[in-house]
């Protein structure tokens, strides 16, 4: 049988639209957050606005687009960096409370599901984890190789 032919009436099946809506958004805006962060924290550790192929460092626009004096230029720099260790600090407060809701969630959506489709759900999640965890670790990498290149540029 079909799910939507096991849940009876419209309330039911009302509250679990607006559930999973609910649980989308939770979960998209806090995969959006992290992403969000992870390009502040890279930006403001390394002074660069994005990434690679020729994106303009962030200090350099800065000084640039302001015609930064020397000294002006190392304040903003320290003061961004202490900013971003701030932000992150509040991030790695509330992260474990999002990772509950999560967790929270997925075992609600469990219960749900028959036991075909649950070993079916718990092989999506398990592969969801496995490509979050591969992208952080690709990013810190990356994030690694850059943080180098700008030391070493610093040094000079």
């Amino acid at each position: 049988m079909d799910f939507w032919n096991q849940t009876e009436g419209a309330k039911k099946k009302a509250s679990l639209i607006l559930l999973a809506i609910l649980i989308a958004g939770i979960v998209g805006g806090y995969f959006a957050g992290r992403w969000h962060g992870q390009r502040i924290a890279f930006a403001f550790a390394s002074r660069q606005w994005g990434g690679a192929q020729g994106r303009v460092h962030f200090m350099e626009r800065l000084q640039q687009d302001l015609s930064l004096r020397a000294d002006q230029r190392e304040k903003m720099g320290t003061s961004l960096r202490l900013y971003h260790q701030r932000m992150m600090t509040l991030r790695n407060q509330y992260r474990p409370q999002i990772d509950g809701l999560i967790q929270e969630a997925t075992q609600e959506l469990r219960g749900f599901l028959d036991e075909a489709q649950r070993e079916k759900f718990d092989v999506m999640v398990q592969h969801h984890r496995e490509r979050r965890h591969q992208r952080g670790m690709r990013r810190m990498h990356r994030f690694e190789e850059r943080l180098r290149t700008f030391k070493g540029e610093a040094e000079k």
